[in-house]
């Protein structure tokens, strides 16, 4: 199954990007991941959602990124929302061996994991909220300040 690649923010030297399908075929699917050369260390995470308008400008997602210059202890990222039915998706990834990363009380966490070569981690994680106009603002809570980059996207209901 192959998805539409929708932006990605770097910084600090990580990177974190969205994708998606429309109308996608009910069931589960698998999502291969396809590295560029030179690329070593990653995490990835999917998520679903049904009720998702197919077409026209709905499809303008709403994107802003965040880097993690100075290190922080609570990433954040604003996005612009236009209804309170509308469902912010966000993604980060943070350079670290031993921290914590937990999103927001606001936000359920979709996918959290990390991977290690050679002595350097990179963790990963998503979470989701529906949003409140005109800005939704996306947290997470790190155990210790860190590099990071945090991307999040507006997704517009049917």
């Amino acid at each position: 199954v192959l998805l539409t690649f929708h932006g990605w923010a770097t910084g600090s030297g990580r990177r974190a990007e969205h994708s998606y399908m429309l109308n996608p075929p009910s069931g589960s699917g698998l999502i291969n991941v396809t590295l560029l050369t030179g690329m070593e260390n990653f995490t990835a995470g999917a998520i679903s959602f049904s009720g998702v308008n197919q077409g026209g400008g709905s499809l303008t997602f709403g994107n802003n990124a965040s880097r993690g210059t100075p290190l922080n202890l609570n990433p954040n990222v604003t996005v612009n929302v236009s209804a309170a039915n509308e469902v912010i998706v966000d993604t980060i990834a943070i350079t670290s061996e031993t921290t914590s990363m937990v999103p927001n009380m606001s936000q359920t966490q979709y996918w959290r994991n990390s991977t290690s070569t050679a002595g350097s981690q990179i963790q990963g994680g998503g979470s989701w909220r529906y949003g409140e106009a005109p800005n939704v603002t996306m947290i997470w809570t790190l155990g210790t300040t860190n590099t990071y980059v945090l991307r999040a996207v507006v997704i517009r209901p049917a």
